[in-house]
């Protein structure tokens, strides 16, 4: 899992390669099965989230378009008093 975007798909092939000794499924072994199928859907999603951050990383950096960025003291963030309990509100000007 050190390696970035690769590393939760080489740990979750490691996982399941060591789950074949249980008859040829992860899923063979039991509870121990089922947690092992878990975790290695678990470092997939992970990876693919990893996949889709360093994707939106590349083309945000590779992208020259110019983008308004809203000025941060137009933003108000306030406790909010509410007939039946209470709350944080959030406002703005544009």
């Amino acid at each position: 899992m050190a390696i970035p975007v690769a590393g939760p798909f080489v740990s979750a092939a490691l996982l399941l390669d060591r789950s074949q000794d249980c008859g040829g499924t992860a899923l063979g072994c039991g509870f121990l099965g089922a947690v092992t199928a878990f975790a290695a859907t678990s470092l997939v999603v992970d990876g693919l989230a990893q996949v889709a951050g360093a994707t939106l990383l590349i083309v945000g950096l590779a992208s020259k378009r110019e983008v308004v960025v809203l000025d941060a003291t137009s933003l108000r963030l306030s406790p909010l008093s509410l007939p039946h309990g209470a709350g944080i509100g959030l406002s703005g000007r544009f």
